[in-house]
């Protein structure tokens, strides 16, 4: 039996909607970015049926504490986050690929990506996927991610005014970058957890300490390069804390941090080491391909 009027089975009655007479659905403090169906003109705050096309509109009038939820589609925009703001792809078939420069950049405090694919290309003329750079950079978050890339970096952690205590989470993140290094950090200080790296290079880092929980660092030339002036402190209970396999360790300088100690090595491991270096080769042989 046809409804009629404005009164539904739902109750209520229609206040506007999108195409077709829509309802109006209050979402909260969420806006919604459809490729497909967006419309940046007439994209609004808290209506999911009135998305806007393009991810940067929708931050254009984000404010602190929103959430902005994207739908599949590639965007090829250079998306920047703002301060305290949380954007959700609703699967990794929400992707941002920028045709030149940065596809994401985290420049203000407390903002976080989540389940969504970053990409970049460019080869050695391009940039990185993704950028964490700013004079008030902190606690922020990049998480259930894939990151792909064809350029200098997957990920880049190089925020000239990142505070020591101001914490860079990387979780669940997988970075592929075939030609190049996927994870370059020189400043601040990040969390690595339950993250995979696998390209020409896994992981460089120096001027910076990098906190590693259950992550592998797989390169086809070096797992994990650690500078003069680099720190990389990592729980030894967990065992997938391997940070070389194909290739080598490089450690050039004071880079251990204490937790890397042969006493923490020999319980994690099993092995009697000869030095630091020969015994995180010996672990990643023992553990064997990677599943």
């Amino acid at each position: 039996m046809q409804g009629g009027g404005g009164q539904g089975c739902c109750g209520g009655s229609s206040s506007g909607g999108g195409t077709g007479g829509l309802t109006q659905i209050d979402t909260g403090n969420t806006i919604w970015v459809d490729q497909v169906f967006g419309n940046d003109g007439t994209g609004t705050v808290n209506r999911q049926d009135l998305p806007f096309a393009t991810i940067m509109a929708a931050l254009g009038i984000a404010t602190s504490s929103t959430t902005v939820v994207v739908r599949p589609g590639r965007y090829a925009e250079n998306v920047v986050m703002p301060a305290r703001v949380r954007m959700i792809g609703v699967s990794h078939q929400a992707i941002i690929s920028a045709p030149n420069g940065v596809s994401l950049t985290f420049n203000d405090p407390s903002a976080a990506v989540v389940n969504m694919r970053i990409d970049a290309s460019g080869g050695a003329l391009g940039v990185a996927a993704v950028e964490f750079n700013g004079a008030s950079l902190s606690t922020c978050t990049l998480s259930d991610a894939h990151v792909q890339a064809d350029a200098p970096a997957g990920i880049t952690l190089s925020g000239t005014g990142i505070a020591r205590d101001a914490v860079i989470n990387l979780d669940n993140v997988v970075i592929e970058n075939r030609n190049f290094t996927c994870l370059i950090q020189d400043r601040g200080e990040s969390r690595i957890r339950d993250c995979f790296t696998s390209g020409r290079f896994g992981g460089n880092i120096d001027r910076s300490i990098m906190r590693i929980e259950d992550s592998r660092f797989f390169g086809q030339t070096t797992g994990l390069i650690i500078g003069p002036t680099g720190t990389v402190e990592a729980d030894p209970a967990t065992r997938w804390n391997t940070l070389t396999n194909a290739g080598i360790l490089t450690y050039d300088g004071t880079g251990i941090s204490p937790q890397y100690t042969p006493a923490n090595i020999l319980n994690w491991a099993g092995v009697s080491p000869v030095d630091v270096a020969t015994a995180l080769d010996r672990i990643a042989a023992a553990l064997g391909p990677i599943p």
